[in-house]
């Protein structure tokens, strides 16, 4: 098989199989985190609360437990919102993009009309990137229609209106903002998606403690409806003791 059968065997197999992004929050961190929020709520109540405190947890423990729990969720939140954000800034970008190039390659066609069979402006033609590939990056087409735009303002082509220079102008600022958006809400996400995971990893350190806690007050193997409430309000087994093995 040569080279470009390959290559297009190649792209058609990825055209059946899509890989598919992970999404901003994982649903196994806001169940993880759901438990957690029920159990520092438990927590604070009587009896349990004295109970606790029985084994050096104070009440300012489960109220931080607490207060953390919802500091990750809004953390989460943000993560969710901000990728959102990217999703749609990702649209902008992409329609101001067509846009831009669209309006630089009508300024290249003007330029190429005027210059190409005069030889003493052979240059010239360099100075509007005819025959390069203007979108190869977000940093070359920024800089070749900024180039582009500075050598307008000393040139004048034909078809070339200052209406459709200030239309260029304002394509390529609102390309360029959707682009650094799509950027600032990347970053965004990805920090608070970060910030909520490792949050996360001490709230459920925090909250097996309170488990054990409650398993050592109230085993599986009692009779008593007390008991059987209480390992069900703490999310423990009902009919094995309670354990967690890390991974």
């Amino acid at each position: 098989m040569n080279p470009e059968a390959a290559a297009m065997q190649s792209d058609a197999a990825v055209k059946k199989a899509p890989r598919r992004s992970p999404g901003p929050v994982q649903a196994t961190d806001l169940k993880e985190l759901k438990k957690t929020e029920e159990i520092a709520a438990m927590a604070g109540r009587e009896p349990y609360a004295t109970v606790l405190e029985r084994y050096e947890i104070s009440r300012s423990f489960t109220l931080t437990l607490a207060t953390d729990s919802a500091h990750c969720r809004k953390r989460f939140a943000d993560a969710i919102q901000a990728t959102d954000k990217k999703r749609s800034q990702t649209k902008t970008e992409a329609s101001g993009k067509k846009t831009l190039v669209q309006l630089v390659r009508k300024v290249q066609g003007a330029a190429s009309a005027k210059y190409a069979r005069d030889a003493a402006h052979a240059t010239t033609l360099k100075d509007y990137y005819i025959g390069v590939e203007l979108a190869a990056n977000a940093a070359s087409l920024a800089q070749y229609s900024e180039a582009i735009l500075e050598k307008l303002s000393e040139d004048t082509l034909p078809g070339i209106s200052a209406t459709i220079v200030t239309a260029l102008r304002d394509a390529r600022n609102q390309w360029w903002d959707a682009h650094k958006g799509q950027q600032a809400a990347q970053d965004e996400a990805t920090r608070a998606r970060a910030e909520a995971q490792a949050l996360l990893a001490t709230l459920t350190d925090r909250r097996i403690r309170v488990q054990y806690v409650i398993e050592s007050e109230y085993p599986y193997n009692g009779d008593a409806e007390e008991i059987k409430a209480a390992r069900a309000a703490f999310g423990l087994p009902a009919t094995r003791p309670f354990r967690v093995t890390k991974g």
